[in-house]
């Protein structure tokens, strides 16, 4: 018996081997295989990446946790509210929005630090484009 598993253990190395010398690139990458985007504003867009459900993580931040953080655990512990953190900062407010009805038409290099936005329209931040005027909403509860 133990002569036996030994005989399946020795083959399934010899496979693994096989497999790593003949196809190493192909083994060694797994996991890695990411598509690459291109973000020049010379692109060809036949499909907006977000009609392609094989793209989900475009720009994606790693998650972080749901806590909040002061600067001592005695400033912590006398804090009755979260937002009172040093580190913590609202996003909520007026931000600048710019709604385009395709990609091709969108501004170009709106993502440098040095474009000037100042001829956008303000929209409410927590909010809905949609609702706000801009586009056509896709999901509602009317039917």
């Amino acid at each position: 018996m133990i002569l036996k598993k030994m005989i399946i253990h020795k083959k399934t190395i010899n496979i693994l081997f096989f497999f790593l010398v003949f196809f190493p690139k192909e083994i060694l990458s797994q996991g890695n295989d990411f598509k690459q985007f291109n973000y020049s504003d010379d692109v060809v867009w036949n499909n907006p990446e977000w009609e392609n459900p094989e793209i989900f993580e475009i720009n994606r931040e790693e998650p972080t946790a749901t806590f909040y953080s002061y600067k001592s655990s005695k400033e912590a512990l006398i804090n009755k509210d979260w937002q009172n953190s040093p580190y913590y900062k609202s996003l909520n407010g007026k931000w600048h929005f710019y709604y385009s009805n395709d990609v091709k038409s969108r501004p170009k290099r709106f993502y440098a630090n040095d474009y000037n936005f100042s001829d956008w329209n303000l929209i409410e931040t927590p909010s809905n484009w949609e609702l706000k005027g801009y586009g056509i909403p896709f999901y509602t509860n009317i039917k």
